[in-house]
């Protein structure tokens, strides 16, 4: 397993970062093919977009790393605020559509009961 700040990572999460990866490759590719390259990398929106290509080749280079075990890759770590970044480009989208958040809201009053019963 990989090494952290001292401690082990477990296989799954490595797993689960290779996924990330795939989903986030195939969401920006989904979404340049849908609005064209021009209007994506200098569009409107193209800080932002840029923002989510940055945090995505991160992860893809971690994700690089923890397969071909480099050795420490702790700049490409170092970057991890991208991805929070990106984090709270979502929040910030899911604040203004109230259908979403009254989707969110009502899986949440779900989702608790839920847990409560396993």
């Amino acid at each position: 397993a990989e090494v952290r700040n001292g401690r082990s990572v477990p296989k799954a999460f490595q797993t689960l970062d290779a996924c990330f990866f795939v989903a986030f490759v195939v969401e920006l590719m989904l979404r340049i093919s849908l609005d064209s390259p021009r209007e994506f990398f200098f569009g409107k929106a193209a800080p932002w977009n840029l923002i989510d290509v940055l945090a995505t080749v991160l992860l893809g280079l971690e994700v690089f790393q923890f397969v071909v075990s480099l050795g420490n890759a702790s700049f490409v770590r170092s970057l991890r605020f991208v991805r929070y970044v990106r984090a709270v480009r979502m929040v910030k989208l899911i604040r203004s559509m109230r259908v979403t958040r009254l989707l969110m809201a009502s899986l949440g009053g779900v989702i608790q009961p839920l847990i409560a019963t396993l």
